[in-house]
Parts: structure tokens; sequence; C-alpha cells
């Protein structure tokens, strides 16, 4: 292939190395491989988010469940660990980039995209229908209250860039 793309994926590769090495594998010389993941970084909806869902499953319980779907969140979430990952799996000339992503939603919007991240699944999974139902709600009306309707935050995100040799 020319190009391999693996947007906000290699961090949910229970072998990263081995996905890594697999991009390399199968790019013609001069191939280039593009991958994203999120930067660290973290908002007041997002911590507020996280308090409310710490409330019914302990933290301890959820990051045990995230860690399963993503292992390696936290590592990809830093500009080097990305260079380092795609150096030892033979890339060339890795560029990386670090751009902002600006995102403005309804609080529906918000609660809707925090049921189908990592957390939300699998607390969703672990609580129960009628439980999540009840835990939304809850989040809702506290949300609401806090920052009101709409929320407007800035996201982080790595792009990254290494050639085939």
């Amino acid at each position: 292939f020319d190009v391999v793309t693996a947007s906000f994926v290699v961090s949910h590769l229970r072998d990263y190395r081995a996905g890594l090495l697999e991009a390399y594998r199968v790019l013609k010389p001069a191939g280039v491989f593009a991958m994203t993941s999120w930067a660290a970084g973290t908002n007041p909806y997002s911590e507020a988010w996280g308090r409310l869902l710490s409330e019914a499953v302990s933290k301890k319980r959820l990051q045990e469940g995230v860690n399963q779907v993503t292992p390696f969140a936290g590592y990809f979430e830093e500009e080097k660990n990305v260079n380092v990952a795609l150096t030892e799996a033979g890339f060339a000339d890795v560029e990386i980039h670090m751009v902002e992503l600006k995102c403005r939603l309804s609080l529906e919007d918000y609660l809707a995209d925090r049921e189908i991240t990592s957390a939300g699944r699998y607390a969703k999974h672990v609580l129960g229908a009628d439980i999540w139902a009840q835990l939304v709600a809850n989040a809702r009306e506290k949300l609401r209250q806090t920052f009101g309707s709409c929320f407007a935050y800035s996201r982080g995100a790595i792009i990254a860039l290494g050639h085939k040799k």
C-alpha cells in the first residue's frame, strides 16, 4: 500500500507493536503511515462527568474496564511515546503534529458522546439499562446546573506520520 492509516485506534490494540510492524510490512517502499491519537488533557466538563461516573462505578473498577478496551490510551497521549513507537517499528522521518480540535456541543450531544466512550460503554454494561438511565438523568441535571446547556472546549489530538524507507 502507498498509505496506511490508523485513526484513534492504535491505543486499542493489545499488542500495538505488532500492529505497527504489520502496518510497516504492508507499505510499499516510500509508503506513509498516518495515525492519530488523543493528547493528554482534560476540561471541566469531562472532570465533572468523571466524578459522576465514579460515584456509580468505582474509579478503580472503571479504570480496569477501560484498560480492557484501550490498554495504551495513556501511552499514546504523549507525543514522545508516539514518536518512540513509530521509530521502534522501523518508520523513518517521523513527524508529530499537535492540533487543537474545538468542540461545541449541546448538553444532550455531550451526554450521547459520553455514552459511546470506553468508560461510558463499560459503565452502561456494568450498571444495566435502568441504573444507567438514572445516572444519565442525574448527570443531565447536575451538568445543566453547573455549566448550562452548551459545552465549548478544546481537545488536543496528535497526528503522526512515519515513512517506510
